[in-house]
Formats: structure tokens, sequence, C-alpha cells
């Protein structure tokens, strides 16, 4: 696919060690965001992680959980992606595409769950990006989506301007209503860390929009 300054970006970051860093800095929020779902209910499910980045939760999924029969991780950073699926702890059930949401062409089985930690905000469209996800998903699947970046937030508001790229900015409700528009059932809760350096990690935390597909 065609690079544009969001793929070079993290092309960028793919080379700089900025991968794990991030990787360190979300571990907290995403464990507690992927022990809020259900897979350990499932007899076997498929799971999608939207701006997979080095892959780590994608490995992470399929390591953990040995009734997930597919763990695919897609990323617009082709650097990314063969970052991803070079490393030595895959287990032989990641796959990794790259490609942005909006645009990827699959034709398997649909999706139990698609998780996204700080990417969906990233897409040219949100309601495409979230269209899509939705279309993706079977009937009864789940849409895990976290973000430190929204209005209420006021010390992540920075992060656009000093990105130099595209990053949407939506209040809470905001999120809610795009959520709903797209036809999803949404629910929002903050997940703080108490033990975290930065206050508004532990005052604000990530905000996780759980969206399901009754439909």
């Amino acid at each position: 696919m065609a690079t544009d300054r969001t793929a070079r970006k993290f092309d960028l970051w793919a080379r700089n060690g900025k991968a794990e860093e991030m990787e360190r800095g979300h571990a907290a929020s995403v464990s507690r965001m992927l022990g809020s779902a259900v897979f350990a209910k499932k007899a076997e499910f498929t799971f999608l992680d939207v701006g997979c980045g080095n892959g780590w939760v994608v490995r992470q999924v399929a390591a953990r959980y040995p009734r997930c029969v597919r763990s695919i991780g897609i990323d617009k950073s082709g650097k990314m992606i063969r970052s991803a699926a070079k490393n030595p702890l895959n287990t032989g059930t990641e796959e990794y595409f790259c490609a942005d949401i909006e645009h990827w062409k699959y034709r398997g089985r649909r999706f139990d769950y698609v998780f996204a930690m700080e990417s969906i905000y990233y897409a040219e469209s949100t309601k495409s990006a979230l269209d899509r996800i939705y279309d993706l998903l079977g009937t009864g699947g789940v849409f895990l989506c976290g973000t430190d970046f929204y209005a209420e937030n006021v010390a992540t508001r920075r992060w656009a301007s000093s990105m130099g790229i595209t990053m949407h900015l939506y209040a809470k409700e905001e999120w809610r209503a795009l959520f709903k528009n797209s036809g999803f059932e949404a629910r929002l809760r903050h997940i703080r860390d108490p033990r975290a350096r930065q206050v508004w990690k532990r005052k604000m935390g990530t905000l996780l929009i759980t969206g399901t597909k009754t439909a």
C-alpha cells in the first residue's frame, strides 16, 4: 500500500525503539482492557488488533488463550509489520498485514473480537473505520477501543501538534455517538492506573469504549 504521513511516522518509530516504549506505556491499560473481554467463555474465537504496531498484543492473545484460533494484526506501517512478523515469540497462530482498516480487503471468517489501542483516531475517517470494524465483526462481536487522547483529558491534547500528523480529537459523548451511528451498542469506562507516575494516568486514565454488535 502507498505510505502516507502517518505510516511514515510509525515507520520511524519502528526503527528508533518507540514501538517498545509504547508497549511498556500501554501494558497496564491493555491488560485490563483484555481482562474485560470474555475470551475464556468462548469455545474458540478470532481476534483482530487494528494498529498492531510491533504485534505485542496479537502475540499476547495468541499465547495466553489457546482457544484463539486466529490472531491477526494490521498496521499502516510496513516497518512495524515486518518487525511483528519476524518476532521470535510468535506462536504460529499470528498473522500480520500492512493495511489501514478503512481499505483492508479481508475475506475470512468474521471476528469475535476487534481491539484497538491508540489507533482509531489516526484514521482518515473515524466513521469509515468504525463502519468497517462493524462489518468485520460477527453478531455478538465486541470492539474494545482504548484511547488516551480524548477531549476531557487535557494533558494529552498537545499530542496532535507534537506528532505533526492528523489526530481526530473527540469528547467522550462524541465517541459514544460515533459508535452508535455505526450500529454498536456502546459502553464507556475509564481505566486508571493508580501506580503510574503521570498524574493524568492516575486521575483520568485510558478511555475504553466497548462496542457490541447485536444484530
